[in-house]
Protein backbone atom coordinates (compact mmCIF):
# COMPACT_ATOMS: atom_id res chain seq x y z
CA UNK A 1 0.00 0.00 0.00
CA UNK A 2 1.51 3.46 -0.79
CA UNK A 3 1.10 5.96 1.16
CA UNK A 4 -0.01 9.68 0.02
CA UNK A 5 0.83 12.36 1.77
CA UNK A 6 0.82 15.47 -0.18
CA UNK A 7 -1.68 17.05 -2.88
CA UNK A 8 0.90 16.78 -5.37
CA UNK A 9 1.25 12.97 -5.06
CA UNK A 10 -2.73 12.84 -4.92
CA UNK A 11 -3.07 15.23 -8.30
CA UNK A 12 -0.62 12.36 -10.15
CA UNK A 13 -2.46 9.58 -8.96
CA UNK A 14 -5.65 11.46 -10.36
CA UNK A 15 -3.85 12.28 -13.43
CA UNK A 16 -2.47 8.54 -13.72
CA UNK A 17 -5.53 7.13 -12.79
CA UNK A 18 -7.63 8.42 -15.87
CA UNK A 19 -7.83 5.20 -17.46
CA UNK A 20 -8.17 2.86 -13.88
CA UNK A 21 -11.19 1.83 -12.27
CA UNK A 22 -11.23 4.33 -9.05
CA UNK A 23 -13.00 3.18 -5.79
CA UNK A 24 -12.48 4.20 -2.15
CA UNK A 25 -12.39 1.82 0.52
CA UNK A 26 -14.10 3.37 3.68
CA UNK A 27 -17.76 4.84 3.95
CA UNK A 28 -16.81 7.09 6.90
CA UNK A 29 -16.59 10.51 8.41
CA UNK A 30 -12.75 10.34 6.26
CA UNK A 31 -13.89 9.85 3.19
CA UNK A 32 -16.77 12.23 3.30
CA UNK A 33 -13.67 14.69 3.89
CA UNK A 34 -11.65 13.26 0.97
CA UNK A 35 -14.54 14.18 -1.09
CA UNK A 36 -14.01 18.44 0.18
CA UNK A 37 -10.47 17.55 -0.05
CA UNK A 38 -10.93 16.58 -3.58
CA UNK A 39 -13.59 19.64 -4.46
CA UNK A 40 -11.45 21.93 -2.48
CA UNK A 41 -8.25 21.70 -4.29
CA UNK A 42 -10.21 21.00 -8.01
CA UNK A 43 -8.75 17.94 -8.45
CA UNK A 44 -10.83 15.34 -10.62
CA UNK A 45 -11.44 11.57 -10.11
CA UNK A 46 -13.96 9.72 -11.79
CA UNK A 47 -14.93 7.15 -8.46
CA UNK A 48 -17.24 4.31 -9.70
CA UNK A 49 -17.85 2.97 -6.12
CA UNK A 50 -17.31 3.10 -2.50
CA UNK A 51 -15.80 -0.40 -0.67
CA UNK A 52 -16.56 -1.47 3.09
CA UNK A 53 -16.18 -4.61 4.56
CA UNK A 54 -19.43 -4.56 6.08
CA UNK A 55 -22.02 -3.57 4.58
CA UNK A 56 -24.50 -3.63 7.44
CA UNK A 57 -22.81 -1.22 9.69
CA UNK A 58 -22.46 1.34 6.70
CA UNK A 59 -24.76 3.89 4.61
CA UNK A 60 -25.93 2.72 1.16
CA UNK A 61 -24.62 5.35 -0.82
CA UNK A 62 -22.18 8.24 0.14
CA UNK A 63 -21.64 11.44 -2.26
CA UNK A 64 -24.62 9.77 -4.86
CA UNK A 65 -21.97 7.30 -4.89
CA UNK A 66 -23.06 3.36 -4.07
CA UNK A 67 -21.29 1.49 -1.58
CA UNK A 68 -20.46 -2.48 -1.46
CA UNK A 69 -19.19 -5.07 0.27
CA UNK A 70 -15.69 -5.78 -0.39
CA UNK A 71 -16.85 -9.21 -1.80
CA UNK A 72 -19.28 -7.35 -4.61
CA UNK A 73 -16.55 -5.02 -5.30
CA UNK A 74 -15.29 -6.81 -8.39
CA UNK A 75 -11.86 -5.38 -7.42
CA UNK A 76 -9.14 -6.07 -9.58
CA UNK A 77 -5.73 -5.07 -10.87
CA UNK A 78 -7.61 -2.87 -12.92
CA UNK A 79 -8.75 -0.27 -9.91
CA UNK A 80 -6.70 2.21 -8.02
CA UNK A 81 -8.12 1.36 -4.28
CA UNK A 82 -8.05 4.81 -2.77
CA UNK A 83 -7.65 3.96 1.17
CA UNK A 84 -9.16 7.06 3.40
CA UNK A 85 -9.41 4.90 7.17
CA UNK A 86 -7.13 6.08 9.54
CA UNK A 87 -3.83 3.86 9.45
CA UNK A 88 -4.35 2.61 13.00
CA UNK A 89 -7.57 1.48 12.64
CA UNK A 90 -6.73 -0.77 9.30
CA UNK A 91 -4.95 -4.20 11.22
CA UNK A 92 -2.61 -6.13 9.32
CA UNK A 93 -5.56 -8.76 8.61
CA UNK A 94 -7.33 -5.99 6.72
CA UNK A 95 -4.40 -4.99 4.76
CA UNK A 96 -4.04 -8.83 3.35
CA UNK A 97 -7.18 -8.79 2.51
CA UNK A 98 -6.93 -5.48 0.78
CA UNK A 99 -3.84 -6.47 -0.94
CA UNK A 100 -5.25 -9.88 -1.86
CA UNK A 101 -7.88 -8.28 -4.10
CA UNK A 102 -5.14 -7.38 -6.84
CA UNK A 103 -6.07 -3.42 -6.76
CA UNK A 104 -3.41 -0.98 -6.93
CA UNK A 105 -4.07 0.31 -3.02
CA UNK A 106 -3.21 4.16 -2.07
CA UNK A 107 -3.78 5.61 1.14
CA UNK A 108 -5.09 9.26 1.77
CA UNK A 109 -2.88 9.96 5.31
CA UNK A 110 -3.64 12.48 7.74
CA UNK A 111 -1.27 15.15 6.02
CA UNK A 112 -3.91 14.97 3.17
CA UNK A 113 -6.82 14.91 5.15
CA UNK A 114 -5.91 17.49 7.88
CA UNK A 115 -5.43 20.33 5.20
CA UNK A 116 -9.63 21.02 5.09
CA UNK A 117 -10.26 20.42 8.54
CA UNK A 118 -7.72 22.40 10.04
CA UNK A 119 -9.20 25.38 7.18
CA UNK A 120 -12.59 25.19 8.68
CA UNK A 121 -11.61 25.45 11.90
CA UNK A 122 -9.46 28.47 11.43
CA UNK A 123 -12.46 30.53 9.40
CA UNK A 124 -14.65 29.51 12.58
CA UNK A 125 -12.93 30.98 15.13
CA UNK A 126 -10.72 33.83 12.84
CA UNK A 127 -12.12 36.58 14.15
CA UNK A 128 -10.71 35.77 17.84
CA UNK A 129 -7.51 35.63 16.42
CA UNK A 130 -7.61 38.42 14.31
CA UNK A 131 -8.73 40.05 17.69
CA UNK A 132 -7.51 38.26 20.20
CA UNK A 133 -6.13 40.95 23.20
CA UNK A 134 -9.10 42.35 22.48
CA UNK A 135 -11.77 39.59 22.78
CA UNK A 136 -10.33 37.30 25.90
CA UNK A 137 -13.13 36.47 28.17
CA UNK A 138 -11.30 37.37 31.29
CA UNK A 139 -12.26 33.96 33.14
CA UNK A 140 -10.12 32.13 35.36
CA UNK A 141 -7.06 34.34 36.00
CA UNK A 142 -3.76 32.25 36.81
CA UNK A 143 -3.72 31.31 40.46
CA UNK A 144 -1.04 29.85 42.80
CA UNK A 145 -1.36 26.68 44.66
CA UNK A 146 0.26 25.45 47.39
CA UNK A 147 0.94 22.04 45.89
CA UNK A 148 1.57 20.51 42.41
CA UNK A 149 -1.33 18.87 40.94
CA UNK A 150 -1.95 16.30 38.80
CA UNK A 151 -5.80 16.36 37.35
CA UNK A 152 -7.63 14.13 35.82
CA UNK A 153 -11.84 13.77 35.03
CA UNK A 154 -14.38 11.28 35.47
CA UNK A 155 -18.05 13.31 35.53
CA UNK A 156 -20.17 10.46 37.50
CA UNK A 157 -17.49 10.78 40.36
CA UNK A 158 -14.31 8.50 41.34
CA UNK A 159 -16.81 5.94 42.96
CA UNK A 160 -18.64 5.51 39.87
CA UNK A 161 -15.64 4.39 37.59
CA UNK A 162 -14.90 1.00 36.22
CA UNK A 163 -11.99 -1.03 37.72
CA UNK A 164 -9.84 0.31 34.66
CA UNK A 165 -9.82 3.92 35.70
CA UNK A 166 -9.31 2.63 39.45
CA UNK A 167 -6.06 1.14 38.18
CA UNK A 168 -4.93 4.20 36.43
CA UNK A 169 -5.43 6.22 39.60
CA UNK A 170 -3.09 3.48 41.48
CA UNK A 171 -0.59 3.58 39.24
CA UNK A 172 -0.36 7.50 38.77
CA UNK A 173 -0.61 7.30 43.10
CA UNK A 174 2.60 5.21 42.85
CA UNK A 175 4.48 6.66 40.21
CA UNK A 176 4.14 10.34 40.21
CA UNK A 177 6.62 12.67 41.92
CA UNK A 178 5.84 12.46 45.69
CA UNK A 179 4.98 16.28 45.81
CA UNK A 180 2.16 15.91 43.33
CA UNK A 181 -1.53 15.65 44.52
CA UNK A 182 -3.93 13.66 42.76
CA UNK A 183 -7.29 15.81 41.58
CA UNK A 184 -10.78 14.09 39.98
CA UNK A 185 -12.82 16.71 38.40
CA UNK A 186 -16.47 15.94 38.51
CA UNK A 187 -19.73 17.30 38.11
CA UNK A 188 -20.51 17.53 42.04
CA UNK A 189 -16.70 19.78 42.40
CA UNK A 190 -15.85 21.51 38.76
CA UNK A 191 -17.11 24.70 40.16
CA UNK A 192 -14.36 24.66 42.94
CA UNK A 193 -11.76 24.72 40.49
CA UNK A 194 -12.94 26.24 37.09
CA UNK A 195 -15.13 29.12 36.05
CA UNK A 196 -17.44 28.02 32.59
CA UNK A 197 -19.52 30.13 30.55
CA UNK A 198 -23.26 28.98 31.25
CA UNK A 199 -23.89 28.69 27.68
CA UNK A 200 -21.41 25.80 27.50
CA UNK A 201 -22.69 24.15 30.79
CA UNK A 202 -26.21 24.58 29.15
CA UNK A 203 -25.23 22.94 25.99
CA UNK A 204 -23.50 20.08 27.95
CA UNK A 205 -27.12 19.49 30.03
CA UNK A 206 -29.00 19.83 26.37
CA UNK A 207 -26.52 16.91 25.16
CA UNK A 208 -25.06 19.16 22.32
CA UNK A 209 -21.31 18.92 24.05
CA UNK A 210 -20.17 15.77 24.60
CA UNK A 211 -18.31 15.25 27.98
CA UNK A 212 -15.03 14.17 25.90
CA UNK A 213 -15.51 17.87 24.72
CA UNK A 214 -16.05 19.40 27.95
CA UNK A 215 -12.99 17.27 29.35
CA UNK A 216 -11.17 19.10 26.76
CA UNK A 217 -12.49 22.37 27.93
CA UNK A 218 -11.84 21.66 31.84
CA UNK A 219 -8.23 20.82 31.15
CA UNK A 220 -7.26 23.57 28.98
CA UNK A 221 -8.44 25.92 32.00
CA UNK A 222 -7.15 23.62 34.52
CA UNK A 223 -3.96 24.01 33.01
CA UNK A 224 -4.04 28.34 32.13
CA UNK A 225 -5.48 28.94 35.87
CA UNK A 226 -3.37 26.14 38.24
CA UNK A 227 -0.81 24.80 35.81
CA UNK A 228 0.38 21.57 36.88
CA UNK A 229 -0.23 17.81 35.00
CA UNK A 230 -3.34 16.82 33.05
CA UNK A 231 -3.36 12.92 32.40
CA UNK A 232 -6.60 11.32 31.67
CA UNK A 233 -8.31 9.25 33.68
CA UNK A 234 -7.37 6.48 31.38
CA UNK A 235 -3.59 6.92 31.11
CA UNK A 236 -1.32 4.57 32.46
CA UNK A 237 1.53 5.49 34.58
CA UNK A 238 4.28 1.60 33.86
CA UNK A 239 7.30 3.81 35.65
CA UNK A 240 7.94 6.51 37.84
CA UNK A 241 7.56 10.13 36.21
CA UNK A 242 11.23 11.74 35.67
CA UNK A 243 10.97 15.24 38.04
CA UNK A 244 12.70 16.75 35.06
CA UNK A 245 9.35 17.04 33.04
CA UNK A 246 7.98 19.69 35.49
CA UNK A 247 10.96 21.55 34.60
CA UNK A 248 9.91 22.56 31.24
CA UNK A 249 7.61 25.40 30.59
CA UNK A 250 5.68 22.60 28.51
CA UNK A 251 5.78 18.77 28.36
CA UNK A 252 4.07 16.38 26.63
CA UNK A 253 4.23 13.16 24.83
CA UNK A 254 6.39 13.33 21.80
CA UNK A 255 6.47 11.13 18.99
CA UNK A 256 7.77 10.48 15.28
CA UNK A 257 7.09 8.67 12.42
CA UNK A 258 8.95 7.49 9.45
CA UNK A 259 7.90 9.94 6.95
CA UNK A 260 8.14 13.24 9.31
CA UNK A 261 10.51 13.86 11.58
CA UNK A 262 7.78 14.60 14.05
CA UNK A 263 4.21 12.92 14.21
CA UNK A 264 2.55 15.53 12.63
CA UNK A 265 -0.77 15.82 13.03
CA UNK A 266 -3.69 18.40 12.26
CA UNK A 267 -2.31 21.02 10.46
CA UNK A 268 0.81 21.60 12.41
CA UNK A 269 4.48 19.85 11.79
CA UNK A 270 4.91 19.14 15.46
CA UNK A 271 3.71 17.10 18.08
CA UNK A 272 1.91 16.33 21.28
CA UNK A 273 -0.68 13.97 22.91
CA UNK A 274 -4.09 15.80 24.39
CA UNK A 275 -4.01 13.20 26.89
CA UNK A 276 -0.89 14.27 28.94
CA UNK A 277 0.62 17.46 29.56
CA UNK A 278 2.38 19.02 32.21
CA UNK A 279 2.68 23.26 32.24
CA UNK A 280 3.14 26.50 34.31
CA UNK A 281 0.23 28.08 35.41
CA UNK A 282 -0.48 30.95 32.53
CA UNK A 283 1.04 29.50 29.32
CA UNK A 284 -0.68 31.40 26.36
CA UNK A 285 -1.33 27.86 24.71
CA UNK A 286 -3.58 26.52 27.11
CA UNK A 287 -5.21 30.58 27.31
CA UNK A 288 -5.92 30.16 23.73
CA UNK A 289 -7.24 26.53 23.64
CA UNK A 290 -9.74 28.31 26.66
CA UNK A 291 -10.93 31.10 24.57
CA UNK A 292 -11.40 29.61 21.62
CA UNK A 293 -13.47 27.15 22.95
CA UNK A 294 -15.68 29.89 24.63
CA UNK A 295 -15.40 31.25 21.47
CA UNK A 296 -16.61 28.15 19.28
CA UNK A 297 -19.35 27.37 21.66
CA UNK A 298 -20.74 30.87 21.63
CA UNK A 299 -21.38 30.89 17.87
CA UNK A 300 -22.07 26.73 17.49
CA UNK A 301 -23.99 24.33 19.62
CA UNK A 302 -21.92 21.22 19.06
CA UNK A 303 -18.31 20.51 17.33
CA UNK A 304 -18.37 19.78 13.50
CA UNK A 305 -15.41 17.74 13.93
CA UNK A 306 -14.41 15.12 17.14
CA UNK A 307 -10.64 16.17 16.80
CA UNK A 308 -11.40 20.05 17.06
CA UNK A 309 -9.74 20.14 20.05
CA UNK A 310 -6.38 18.99 18.37
CA UNK A 311 -6.95 21.18 15.38
CA UNK A 312 -7.39 24.13 17.77
CA UNK A 313 -3.82 23.61 19.43
CA UNK A 314 -2.43 22.83 16.12
CA UNK A 315 -3.51 26.41 15.37
CA UNK A 316 -2.41 27.88 18.51
CA UNK A 317 1.59 26.46 17.77
CA UNK A 318 0.99 27.77 13.61
CA UNK A 319 0.26 31.22 15.15
CA UNK A 320 2.14 31.66 18.47
CA UNK A 321 6.01 31.36 17.71
CA UNK A 322 6.81 30.95 21.73
CA UNK A 323 4.20 27.44 22.15
CA UNK A 324 5.83 26.18 18.73
CA UNK A 325 9.21 26.92 20.37
CA UNK A 326 8.48 25.28 24.03
CA UNK A 327 7.22 22.13 21.95
CA UNK A 328 10.44 21.76 19.98
CA UNK A 329 12.65 21.82 23.68
CA UNK A 330 10.69 18.60 24.28
CA UNK A 331 12.71 15.59 23.55
CA UNK A 332 11.00 12.41 22.03
CA UNK A 333 9.64 10.60 24.77
CA UNK A 334 6.76 7.97 25.53
CA UNK A 335 7.16 6.79 22.02
CA UNK A 336 5.41 3.56 22.62
CA UNK A 337 2.61 4.74 24.45
CA UNK A 338 -0.41 3.12 22.44
CA UNK A 339 1.21 -0.39 22.22
CA UNK A 340 -0.29 -1.88 25.91
CA UNK A 341 -3.54 -0.72 24.54
CA UNK A 342 -3.63 -2.33 21.13
CA UNK A 343 -2.52 -5.49 23.02
CA UNK A 344 -4.69 -5.28 26.30
CA UNK A 345 -6.20 -8.73 25.54
CA UNK A 346 -3.07 -10.65 24.19
CA UNK A 347 -1.85 -13.04 26.89
CA UNK A 348 0.57 -12.05 28.97
CA UNK A 349 4.24 -12.68 29.51
CA UNK A 350 6.94 -10.62 31.77
CA UNK A 351 8.79 -10.44 28.48
CA UNK A 352 5.99 -8.69 26.32
CA UNK A 353 4.50 -6.31 28.84
CA UNK A 354 8.31 -5.06 29.31
CA UNK A 355 8.51 -4.74 25.60
CA UNK A 356 5.02 -2.86 25.13
CA UNK A 357 6.43 -0.34 28.24
CA UNK A 358 9.71 0.32 27.34
CA UNK A 359 11.00 3.48 27.67
CA UNK A 360 7.61 4.96 28.48
CA UNK A 361 6.24 6.05 31.77
CA UNK A 362 2.68 6.58 30.45
CA UNK A 363 0.85 4.45 28.42
CA UNK A 364 -2.95 5.15 27.05
CA UNK A 365 -5.46 2.68 27.96
CA UNK A 366 -9.05 3.09 26.88
CA UNK A 367 -12.70 1.75 27.69
CA UNK A 368 -12.19 -0.97 25.33
CA UNK A 369 -9.98 -2.75 27.95
CA UNK A 370 -12.80 -3.23 30.57
CA UNK A 371 -13.00 -7.14 30.98
CA UNK A 372 -11.66 -9.03 32.94
CA UNK A 373 -10.17 -12.28 31.07
CA UNK A 374 -7.88 -14.27 32.65
CA UNK A 375 -3.95 -14.69 31.36
CA UNK A 376 -4.09 -11.24 29.37
CA UNK A 377 -2.22 -8.16 29.59
CA UNK A 378 -5.17 -6.02 31.10
CA UNK A 379 -6.20 -9.01 33.65
CA UNK A 380 -2.29 -8.56 34.79
CA UNK A 381 -2.59 -4.98 34.80
CA UNK A 382 -6.01 -4.59 36.77
CA UNK A 383 -4.27 -7.40 39.73
CA UNK A 384 -0.93 -5.37 39.53
CA UNK A 385 -2.67 -1.97 40.38
CA UNK A 386 -5.52 -3.08 42.16
CA UNK A 387 -5.52 -0.47 44.99
CA UNK A 388 -3.56 -1.77 48.58
CA UNK A 389 -1.90 -4.53 46.14
CA UNK A 390 2.16 -4.66 46.28
CA UNK A 391 3.75 -3.23 43.10
CA UNK A 392 6.04 -5.79 41.71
Amino acid sequence: MISLYTIDELRDIAQYGKRKKIKIYGAGFRTTVFFKTLKKFDIYMSIECIVVADKNKNPKIVNDIPVYSIENANLSSDDYLMVTIWRGYLTDEDVKLLENTGAKLFHITHYIHDLVVYDEIYEDIKPLIANYSEMLSGLNQPTHLDSLVAWSMWWQGEEKAPDVIKACWESKRRNLPKNVKQIVITEENYKDYVEIPDYIVNKVNDGNIRLTHLSDIIRAILLYKYGGIWMDAAILMTAPMPEECLEYTLYTRKSYDGHYPYYARFGSDLSWNIQFFCAKAGNILFQFWMEAFFYYFKKNNKLKYYMTSDYLLAIAINIFPQIRKQLLNIPFNNVRQQDIRIHCYDKYTEEKYQEYTLGNFVTSLDRTCVARNEGTMIDYILDRYKVGANDS
